[in-house]
């Protein structure tokens, strides 16, 4: 996520190293079911950028879907997006990587 709450995806190949973007097609949908916000995704660089910012609020649904190419079938994942600090790591709560139980 940006400093503008936009969404940037970067892709990486098997040893996890980025790669540029160049087929892929990428949405998400986030925030509250009954009013989404819905991103859709352009090249930036090697990357791909949301022409939106995600909504407000620190704890809320998102849906990922991204295509390999136009061809490709799709891949869609779902999970609760929390932005909140994790207090013992660096990370935010989404990308916690210590064993910390949830309060």
């Amino acid at each position: 996520m940006t400093g503008e709450r936009k969404v940037r995806i970067t892709f990486v190949d098997d040893d996890f190293k980025p790669v540029a973007a160049a087929t892929q097609v990428a949405s998400v949908i986030a925030g509250d079911r009954a009013n989404p916000t819905e991103l859709s995704f352009a090249a930036d660089g090697d990357t791909l950028l949301s022409d939106k910012a995600l909504p407000a609020g620190d704890n809320f649904p998102v849906v990922v879907l991204i295509k390999a190419g136009t061809d490709s079938d799709e891949v869609i994942a779902n999970f609760q997006c929390n932005l909140k600090d994790c207090p013992t790591c660096d990370f935010k709560e989404y990308a916690c990587i210590c064993d910390h139980d949830e309060e």
